[in-house]
């Protein structure tokens, strides 16, 4: 009999330890869920943050002249490049409501298939700024844009600010009888980024 009793003690602890092993598991994976839980609390604020961008508006105004139209173009001098009648000149203005940085780009116009492109590296350029700079150079010194155009100017208008430009171009007398035929053809496109403050 003191057999089956040490025998029914032993049982009776293993299953004690294995009843407080369980508590003790479950204790423990409370404990942790419950520490999770309140480090995990997520908190979402009441007030508004509101990024607004100003209004961004340039005027390229060409009605100052034609446009740049050289038909039975020769190679010339940078003297009698620059002495030519025809000019080509425009103004920008900042009509919007914040400060802008621009850039003033000579963009490739399309041809006609059956034309060829004169190369850059033939061309001319006067760039004058009313009352700032005049630039005489090659087109293809000009640093290339990131639309594969060339950048004629950079600058910062103000609100209500304006700017004028004369833009003279001609065939370089460093040109030869291959460029017989070819063609030139540029736009200008301005490019504008806000002033941030």
């Amino acid at each position: 009999m003191k057999k089956n009793n040490k025998k029914k003690n032993n049982d009776n602890q293993k299953n004690k330890i294995i009843v407080l092993g369980v508590i003790l598991i479950i204790f423990v994976i409370m404990l942790i869920g419950g520490t999770y839980a309140y480090f995990a609390i997520t908190k979402t604020g009441i007030k508004q943050n509101v990024i607004k961008s100003g209004d961004i508006s340039m005027i390229l105004d060409e009605s100052l002249s034609d446009g740049i139209n050289i038909e039975n173009a020769y190679p010339m001098t940078d003297s009698e490049g620059i002495s030519q009648s025809t000019i080509y000149k425009f103004s920008i203005e900042n009509n919007g409501d914040t400060d802008n940085n621009y850039e003033i780009n000579l963009l490739d116009m399309d041809i006609s298939e059956n034309q060829t492109r004169m190369s850059d590296s033939i061309i001319k350029y006067r760039l004058q700024k009313e009352n700032e700079f005049d630039n005489v150079d090659l087109v293809s010194n000009l640093a290339n844009a990131s639309n594969d155009s060339k950048v004629l100017d950079t600058g910062t208008l103000l609100k209500g600010e304006k700017e004028i430009y004369t833009l003279q171009v001609w065939i370089d007398e460093s040109a030869d009888k291959s460029i017989a035929g070819q063609v030139f053809g540029k736009k200008i496109e301005i490019v504008a980024t806000q002033i941030v403050k």
